[in-house]
């Protein structure tokens, strides 16, 4: 990526702490130009999941696990956004997923995240 490009990322991020949807709209701009790097779907699945579209998180998270496979902020967005829309089956194969690729062991702090994410979601299920 060019740093004019970067540069402008960084805008877009700026704006989308208080403006997700029109962060989302000028990536979906940038989509639509045919460039698709990972850091444009992390910020789209960011924005989406912010704003309670876990469909179309699920669908941006997914990019950047598939560009990506090891960063761990994908793929627990990814399985919040799964968990968000009732694919709990497929939130747990994507924490499945990334343990394997990362080899972690249940006691790892990548693992205390996915169990603390767990049970916050539980107290809200009750």
């Amino acid at each position: 990526m060019t740093e004019v490009f970067q540069d402008r990322l960084r805008e877009i991020q700026k704006r989308g702490e208080t403006e997700p949807a029109s962060a989302l709209e000028e990536l979906t701009t940038i989509v639509n130009e045919g460039i698709e790097s990972a850091s444009v779907w992390m910020l789209k699945a960011t924005y989406h999941f912010r704003l309670g579209e876990n469909a179309n998180a699920v669908e941006a998270f997914s990019k950047v696990v598939l560009r990506k496979p090891r960063d761990e902020n994908a793929s627990l967005g990814l399985f919040q956004s799964l968990w968000g829309a009732g694919e709990r089956d497929k939130a747990f194969e994507e924490m499945k997923r990334y343990f394997q690729e990362v080899g972690i062991d249940s006691q790892s702090q990548t693992a205390m995240d996915y169990h603390s994410i767990i049970d916050e979601i539980n107290e809200f299920d009750v």
